[in-house]
């Protein structure tokens, strides 16, 4: 490898941390170093370079036009970096398996079935991390997560877990809805929505409702959405696997749904890292989705 003309790793790392984390203070934090050596480091670069590398913006500081690419570059390279290191570190160790999934899955579909995993696995032991945010595995310290989506993100190892195709539901209090051909009729009735629902936006458009129009009460996660919506007369689009175990006990009403999708749950890790407890967990949830 020739490293002919590359800079300073340690200015590197500073320039990576103050485009991640948006703040000179931030970064010097994160690195235990000055401020002051922080914004030495960016000026050394950017007189290395020839030209302006982090600029001020409204939301903080922020990477140049020029510098976007670099930087990018940098957080994924420094991230696996550091989950080599760490798993090197870690290797003959026993250590929680470090899992990232959303709220709602967590509640509704991976916690009433962790009882059968740790009698199967006793030995395996496991830190759910749940949250909205899409985590860097590497950078962060995750094993895997479970994603929503379609599998395409860079970067990572992806696989197919479980369809999520969209369901409409109604709490046990709702009036009773004759079959529906498209969501139409359910234009003046209450809703719920949760975040980040661009894509259900998009399908109940595609089905006769604009959910832009309708009333509705916003959650910030679905989890409580979930909870609003039990023993409720509202309404809401959520991925099947969420909903299934209500389903199936009556506390939920399924409305409407998809017959197919190419959305799914998948399980997503970092390219190579297999230890055998992750294994063992990625085996239990093949087994327990299908």
């Amino acid at each position: 490898m020739d490293w002919h003309g590359v800079p300073s790793l340690q200015a590197l790392r500073g320039l990576e941390a103050v485009a991640r984390l948006g703040s000179y203070t931030a970064a010097a934090a994160e690195l235990n170093v000055t401020h002051a050596a922080v914004s030495q480091s960016v000026r050394k670069l950017e007189a290395h370079f020839g030209v302006a590398l982090i600029q001020r913006t409204p939301d903080g500081m922020a990477p140049t036009h020029d510098a976007i690419a670099l930087c990018a570059a940098l957080t994924d390279g420094f991230g696996r970096i550091a989950g080599a290191a760490r798993d090197m570190a870690t290797r003959n160790s026993t250590r929680p398996l470090r899992v990232s999934l959303t709220p709602s899955l967590a509640a509704s579909w991976i916690m009433p079935r962790m009882g059968r995993f740790w009698t199967r696995h006793p030995e395996v032991e496991l830190e759910l991390l749940p949250s909205n945010r899409v985590v860097d595995l590497s950078r962060d310290g995750f094993d895997m997560a479970i994603r929503q989506g379609k599998g395409d993100w860079p970067g990572v190892e992806s696989e197919w877990l479980m369809g999520s195709v969209h369901v409409v539901v109604a709490g046990p209090e709702a009036p009773a809805v004759g079959p529906l051909t498209d969501l139409s009729p359910l234009s003046t009735w209450p809703w719920l929505l949760g975040p980040y629902r661009q894509a259900e936006i998009d399908w109940a458009r595609a089905h006769g409702l604009d959910l832009d129009r309708v009333r509705a009460t916003e959650f910030d996660d679905n989890a409580m959405l979930l909870q609003a919506l039990r023993g409720s007369d509202r309404v809401a689009i959520l991925p099947y696997p969420v909903v299934s175990d209500d389903l199936a006990r009556g506390s939920l009403i399924d409305l409407f749904e998809d017959t197919e999708t190419d959305y799914g749950y998948f399980v997503v890790t970092r390219p190579g890292h297999r230890p055998e407890t992750l294994r063992k967990f990625v085996r239990w949830l093949r087994a327990e989705a299908a």
